[in-house]
């Protein structure tokens, strides 16, 4: 009789878990060296300050202004201190919740800003590279995705840029959530499929609060559901409870957007041609900035200004995409492999991320494109190439390689030199202004706010005053994005103590119809420094009549009767120096309350208190020359006056030394307005 032989091989058995033991060591250090390695590249923005957006969304209405937390769920993700309605249409409290939780722990310091940043970042990697393991990629293949996509220069601006966060929250909890659900790559993982449907869609309903961007992280989870039906891998009915809980969590952020945001006037953005053709414009952009990956932009068009090439190339772009879509519409019902569809998911995850993006609807921006808008198509493109790059053994692998090496190494270096820029807020605005068209005046704008955050008004007075003469001379323009730069001049020039310049400007924003709470409540400030409460009440009454819940607005308008009683109480010769000083200050005169606080210093006795309240005004609103002098002629042991002192001098230190440089810029800026007229 015949022995039966046994299928099983022990000596196999054994090769089999030495080969697992080695693998699985090997692909932890490609993970952890990768992450490593990019956390090291990003590692210099901790030194960054707060930039740009950051001032008015986190600065202002964050760490100045805190309210109870529960009370950031419901509000506007851009309040009143922004542009007005437009702004009122973006509703992201888990952004927002994330920055009052950075200014909580850290007291407004913002190096724990950017390592929550920098933190986020790396999560997306690690799942990044987890989820194209887990459709086949190969551990290289998922190392090379991380390392390209965690170092692309292009996304410098999502990871340094703390109002960038949006963008890289948003991919955090979508990954976590296309993680969990039962896509047909992870089906027989942990759990029964409906309750990783209910948890994927809880993690789906944060990435929504982050930013809306998370949608396409919804389409992905749909486009794999439609998928194992069309190939009848899946029952229409079991892939429609896979999905309910995913509907509940768009239902439930829609309503919270139904109570939160305001209808978004289509008028708000101006555009210089028909909106369709800046949509191409902005696709063929998007298609350049692909291939020019190692120069990132601040400032990328101009959404007043078509650019025909870019509009073509984008119409090639899109008749590429068709025919692309068309060609693998037919092979959609046969079936594939794990590769093949980690790369169909990573192109419609590409595609949904940046469709809303194109213009498709009006944005209120004044730019085109924006490198951090290919966040996450780029993760997109990321598991799709690692998924392509694992289907098919690679021929002549030293050269393919060489040139991964050679294009990483690229990409590091255009980070390392782009989070540079960062590190300094005008030095950033210095380099953007030497990328951008010389028509685009934001990046004026944005070194005039250097300057006037610094106390150097003088200098930031020409500057805002080209902007408003380049404004002035355009005659395509809403009236809204004509009254900003109105409002900014009027600004300037209530800080230098000229407050009929600064009525004559804001009295001209009046006339044009203020398009925002913020215009009327600035034109109220104006009002205030002059001592017209009537009309500071009434313009206070316009602001809350725009936005009802605008906080500034109501608590000026509270003081005004406690003012006009102080007002007549120092007018009937109370002469108490303290008293004068604190007055002034509830106006908003500069010059009169550095006065009077340097005249409450200079009496025989002071208490230490007295001291620090007048010290603590200089810090904030007086001179920097004079702050430093009081400093050092009446020292305190206050850490945050001293710090504060050190902070004012520093700064304004490094705008005297770029002050040549700064007046050149507008100079120039004005010498292009002539040439264009």
């Amino acid at each position: 009789m015949a022995t039966a032989v046994s299928e099983h091989d022990p000596q196999a058995d054994a090769d089999a878990a030495a080969a697992e033991e080695t693998v699985v060591p090997r692909e932890g250090l490609l993970v952890g060296l990768s992450l490593t390695l990019v956390a090291a590249l990003h590692a210099g923005a901790l030194q960054a300050p707060f930039i740009w957006d950051d001032h008015p969304l986190i600065v202002e209405e964050i760490i100045e202004r805190r309210r109870p937390l529960l009370e950031y769920l419901f509000q506007p993700f851009w309040r009143a201190s922004e542009a007005g309605p437009a702004f009122r249409g973006y509703v992201r409290p888990v952004t927002t919740l994330s920055y009052v939780l950075d200014a909580t722990w850290s007291g407004g310091n913002p190096v724990a800003f950017h390592a929550t940043n920098l933190l986020a970042h790396l999560v997306v990697l690690f799942l990044l590279g987890r989820l194209a393991r887990r459709f086949g990629a190969t551990p290289l293949a998922s190392a090379v995705a991380m390392l390209a996509f965690g170092c692309a220069p292009r996304l410098t601006e999502s990871v340094t840029w703390i109002s960038g966060r949006t963008d890289v929250l948003a991919a955090v909890f979508g990954l976590a959530a296309v993680s969990i659900h039962p896509l047909r790559a992870l089906r027989r993982e942990w759990g029964h499929p409906r309750l990783r449907a209910a948890v994927a869609a809880a993690l789906m309903l944060l990435a929504l609060g982050a930013k809306e961007v998370a949608l396409a992280f919804v389409a992905l989870i749909v486009a794999d559901e439609a998928l194992d039906v069309l190939r009848g891998q899946s029952r229409m009915r079991h892939a429609f409870g896979r999905l309910v809980p995913l509907m509940a969590a768009l239902l439930t952020y829609g309503a919270l957007r139904a109570r939160t945001s305001t209808w978004v006037p289509s008028d708000q953005t101006h555009y210089g041609g028909p909106r369709v053709l800046f949509s191409l414009e902005a696709l063929g952009r998007y298609a350049m900035m692909l291939v020019d990956f190692a120069r990132p932009r601040a400032q990328i068009g101009d959404v007043s200004m078509l650019s025909g090439s870019h509009a073509v190339l984008g119409a090639c772009v899109l008749v590429a995409l068709v025919m692309v879509v068309a060609r693998l519409a037919g092979r959609l019902r046969a079936p594939s492999t794990l590769e093949v569809d980690g790369m169909l998911l990573g192109f419609v995850l590409c595609l949904a991320a940046i469709v809303p993006v194109l213009h498709v609807l009006p944005m209120p921006m004044n730019v085109v494109a924006a490198d951090r808008f290919l966040y996450v198509p780029g993760l997109g493109l990321a598991l799709a190439g690692a998924c392509l790059a694992s289907r098919r053994p690679i021929r002549h692998k030293l050269i393919a390689g060489a040139v991964t090496v050679g294009l990483l190494a690229t990409a590091a270096c255009g980070t390392v030199v782009r989070e540079r820029c960062f590190r300094s807020e005008l030095a950033f605005w210095l380099t953007v202004t030497d990328e951008t068209d010389p028509r685009n005046v934001l990046p004026l704008r944005e070194l005039a706010g250097v300057a006037y955050r610094a106390g150097e008004f003088r200098l930031a007075e020409p500057a805002f005053k080209v902007i408003v003469e380049r404004t002035l001379a355009r005659t395509d323009l809403p009236p809204g994005s004509i009254a900003s730069p109105l409002t900014d001049l009027a600004d300037v020039y209530s800080a230098l103590g000229d407050y009929d310049r600064a009525e004559f400007y804001s009295e001209r924003m009046l006339e044009l119809g203020p398009g925002a709470p913020r215009q009327a409540f600035n034109a109220a400030l104006v009002q205030l420094h002059r001592e017209n409460f009537a009309r500071v009440s009434e313009l206070c009454r316009e602001a809350l009549a725009m936005l009802p819940d605008y906080p500034d607005a109501r608590s000026t308008l509270s003081e005004v009767p406690k003012l006009v009683r102080e007002r007549n109480a120092l007018a009937s010769g109370d002469a108490d120096p303290l008293r004068r000083a604190l007055y002034f200050r509830g106006i908003g005169a500069r010059l009169k309350a550095q006065s009077a606080f340097l005249a409450v210093l200079e009496q025989g006795s002071v208490d230490a208190a007295t001291r620090d309240l007048a010290l603590a005004y200089l810090v904030s609103y007086g001179d920097t020359d004079v702050l430093l002098d009081a400093v050092r002629r009446h020292p305190t042991a206050t850490r945050t006056i001293n710090e504060g002192a050190m902070l004012r001098r520093d700064a304004t230190r490094e705008i005297r030394a770029h002050a040549v440089q700064i007046m050149s810029y507008v100079a120039r800026t004005r010498s292009n307005a002539a040439k264009a007229k």
